[in-house]
């Protein structure tokens, strides 16, 4: 990930109306390399998209997302939602909800992610889908 932000706390709160957030810086650059992991882009290259809005509201909704599931904890996995056991190569892992959730290495994905870069041909298949 590169030092180029896409979205700022101003468009977060101003434009998105996302609620202020303790967490945001964190959250922020954790969303952003979620987002640039699942297109396969870097900041520099999502920057001069013309679907620029759909990759900062895709960014916005993951920030919400992790702040509702745990906050920072969220970015390690550990979002107190998710329960997961591992032993060898078997997996056991519990949702709160009783739908299909997209995941990336463990960390869960707001389902509005999907829906904003749906469109854009950003999405690609480096998300897992559990059921």
């Amino acid at each position: 990930m590169t030092n180029n932000l896409l979205v700022n706390k101003s468009y977060y709160v101003d434009d998105f109306k996302g609620k202020n957030l303790k967490q945001f810086d964190r959250l922020n650059i954790a969303s952003q390399s979620i987002i640039e992991f699942i297109t396969m882009k870097t900041a520099d290259t999502l920057s001069i998209s013309p679907f620029l809005v759909n990759i900062k509201n895709a960014i916005c909704y993951q920030i919400e997302f992790m702040a509702d599931n745990g906050g920072i904890d969220a970015i390690q996995g550990n979002d107190g939602k998710f329960k997961s056991e591992s032993v060898g190569d078997l997996s056991y892992t519990k949702f709160d909800k009783d739908n299909e959730m997209h995941f990336i290495n463990g960390m869960a994905i707001s389902p509005m992610v999907e829906i904003s870069l749906a469109n854009t041909g950003l999405w690609t298949s480096r998300v897992e889908t559990r059921y």
